[in-house]
């Protein structure tokens, strides 16, 4: 998929850009009452996928905990989303055994985060992941595997064209870098590139939104195209709820994946600058995660624009 990951690089950034252009008149927080739904409203699992901007000029910096309980068996993927068909293979392999199969996995997954609002249409951030991840092994290899590490780290940059003071459309592009360990099953070590297409429609207390992607790596591992439908409403100027359905579909070892799941969260605003976030997660197939549940911080800084920070 090299070949192809290059031309649609290539399309993406050329074209992007001028998504946003030419948009100083129509903004979607101008003059909205602080009990309805805003950008500053925005998801779990699809933060950088979605089409929300973080706002010009807006530093914000996370922190994200998750608890996973991936599943009992090899079908269910491990925390970097993938079976684990060739990690039971290449142990057979390396301890001379025939029967190896995966019991039980559970993990935790710490998310070091950050965006920048690069002017109103535009938002640039990072996603730095920390797992601990214990595999529980029965068969010929009754054992189990702790392993602790950091991640694929990921980098993004994303675009925005609002096409009423309701309706916005954009573009997005993801692109994970190779920085976990292949050997503790904690990274895929391929470069990868998730180029996506996202919009969102907003009215007073209710958003509805979605976007659809597809990463391709450029090495070994599978192409995954991704997709969501969420909304977000707001009760109060304190209180938000969101709600996202998450899928993956791809084939690995001959076989269909398609993993899809829920994920109910809810935003507590403390001001102006801080937001805490308790956040669940079910499956909706076997083929997904089995459940989890975890909570997040995120401290809007403001720092200003980079025209400002020029002057």
């Amino acid at each position: 998929m090299q070949g192809l990951t290059r031309l649609v690089l290539a399309l993406f950034l050329l074209a992007a850009p001028a998504l946003g252009q030419g948009e100083a008149d129509v903004s979607a927080d101008e003059e909205v009452p602080s009990d309805h739904v805003t950008e500053r409203d925005r998801l779990w699992s699809n933060y950088a996928r979605e089409n929300a901007i973080v706002g010009d000029g807006n530093l914000r910096l996370g922190l994200q905990v998750f608890w996973i309980n991936p599943g009992g068996n090899d079908d269910e993927p491990d925390l970097t989303g993938f079976p684990f068909d060739d990690f039971e293979q290449a142990l057979e392999i390396k301890y001379g055994v025939e029967d190896v199969e995966v019991k039980s996995v559970e993990g935790t997954r710490f998310d070091v985060m950050g965006s920048y609002g690069l002017g109103p249409t535009s938002e640039l951030g990072f996603d730095v992941p920390v797992f601990y991840q214990s595999i529980k092994f029965e068969g010929d290899f009754p054992a189990t595997m702790n392993t602790g590490d950091m991640g694929d780290m990921i980098v993004y940059a994303k675009w925005r064209k609002m096409l009423s003071s309701r309706a916005s459309l954009g573009t997005g592009l993801e692109m994970s870098l190779p920085t976990g360990s292949e050997r503790k099953r904690l990274g895929t070590g391929d470069l990868a590139f998730n180029p996506v297409l996202n919009g969102r429609y907003a009215w007073d207390h209710v958003a509805l939104g979605g976007h659809i992607g597809y990463n391709m790596s450029e090495g070994s591992t599978e192409d995954v195209l991704n997709y969501s439908v969420s909304t977000v409403a707001r009760a109060t100027a304190m209180l938000a709820l969101r709600v996202e359905i998450t899928g993956r579909f791809f084939r690995d070892f001959g076989e269909n994946y398609h993993d899809v799941s829920l994920w109910p969260g809810l935003d507590v605003n403390l001001g102006e600058h801080v937001i805490i976030r308790p956040q669940t997660m079910v499956h909706l197939n076997d083929d997904a995660w089995e459940w989890g549940a975890g909570i997040g911080l995120f401290v809007d800084l403001g720092v200003g624009s980079v025209v400002d920070l020029m002057m």
